[in-house]
Order: structure tokens, then sequence, then C-alpha cells
């Protein structure tokens, strides 16, 4: 299964989708602890997700380097594998190879994940690996689906000179400005990973991603 969302929450959404709700307040279905969303792609292929080409200068390399579900007994990395079971999100070349390629601008983005529901929605992520400091990075975004804008998280982006067997992260961030409360979001967003690199430099292996959740504060 990969996106896990609450029945009952999804049948009241449906219910209370029409009836007026005072400025400044929201429903909430979600208890403390409750998972919204989660993903780590033991299904052993994308599933609900998309994989394109970012906008910008791409060439012949550019594909190299897209994101795929790899399986850790089939194509073993010399550090990290997956977090979690034998599958996750990998963007750079073929595993093993400890590098990726020039001209990477490669995107992960998930379907529609609906946080009205939740009052403080928390995304959190485990994310592993190296690039040119600087100038190739792992970018996360959150798309506003309604308003069609995307929103900058975060930005990684290691030396793989210094970190040449990566480990995993747990990276966490507050989604609650993002829901239809907030002053920002309508509260159907995606999820977006955007791998770069420039034309010079490939230090690194690329970049792992894996159990990636929305849970209830």
């Amino acid at each position: 299964m990969v996106v896990r969302t609450s029945t009952l929450a999804a049948v009241l959404l449906t219910v209370f989708a029409f009836i007026p709700v005072p400025s400044g307040q929201a429903f909430a279905f979600y208890k403390s602890g409750d998972v919204v969303f989660s993903e780590d792609w033991e299904s052993g292929d994308l599933g609900l997700w998309d994989v394109y080409m970012g906008p910008g200068y791409v060439n012949a390399f550019s594909s190299q380097n897209e994101w795929r579900i790899v399986d850790e007994s089939l194509e073993p990395q010399v550090s990290p594998n997956a977090h979690s079971g034998r599958y996750y999100a990998y963007a750079g070349f073929s595993v093993g190879s400890l590098t990726y390629g020039p001209y990477a601008n490669t995107v992960l983005e998930s379907k529609i994940i609906d946080i009205r529901g939740a009052s403080h929605p928390i995304l959190s992520f485990y994310a592993a690996g190296a690039s040119e400091a600087g100038y190739d990075r792992l970018n996360v975004y959150v798309f506003d689906y309604v308003k069609k804008d995307y929103y900058k998280l975060m930005e990684l982006s290691e030396d793989g000179l210094d970190n040449p067997l990566p480990k995993y992260e747990r990276h966490e961030i507050d989604l609650k400005p993002y829901k239809d409360s907030g002053a920002i979001g309508s509260g159907r967003i995606m999820l977006t990973f955007q791998f770069l690199s420039d034309s010079t430099i490939q230090e690194g292996q690329g970049w792992n991603l894996d159990d990636i959740m929305v849970v209830e504060k």
C-alpha cells in the first residue's frame, strides 16, 4: 500500500465540505500520532509517485540520474542502502558506482495529499547522500495543488569527499502553514524532491530517500 489515508477522515471531509467554517477555524479529524500519509516503497515500485525532468537546462546525461526505486538485495550500495526493509528511492547513477552524473534535474513528486483534516501535520523523512557541496543538491518542496505554487522547505548538500559513506538522517518539517487554516496553503499538497547537479565535479553517490511520513503532531 503506497498511500495510507484515514478512511473515516476522507468520508468526513466529504460530508463537511459544504458546511461553512468560521474564518480561522478548521475541522480536525486526526488524533495526535495518527498517520496522514506514509511511504516506504516496500511495494517495489514508484506506486503513486511521479518522476519527471525539472524545468531548466537538461541534456543527454540528465536521464541517467533519474529517481528510481532500488532493491538493496539486487543492487547493494556500499552505504547505506534502505533505511528500513529492502526498497528505497535513489537519484544518481547505477547503485554501487558511488557517483552521479552532470546536469541532473530529476523530480520525485507524490500524488495529492489532503492535510485539511489534520490540525498540525508534521512531515518527516530519512535522507542519505552526498553531492558537491553548495552546487549539487537535494531540494525539498511542498506544492500547493490548489494555488499551483511551490514552497521550498529545505536544501541538502553534503561533500562527497568528506562523506564517502553517508548515513541516513531524519528530517522533520512543520506543514501547518500549508493547510487550509494557515496563511499560505490550501491543505491539498504534493511532496516534491528535486535532485540537481551542474556540469562539473560530481562528488558523492547521489541521494537516497526512505520512510516518508506525515503525522498529526
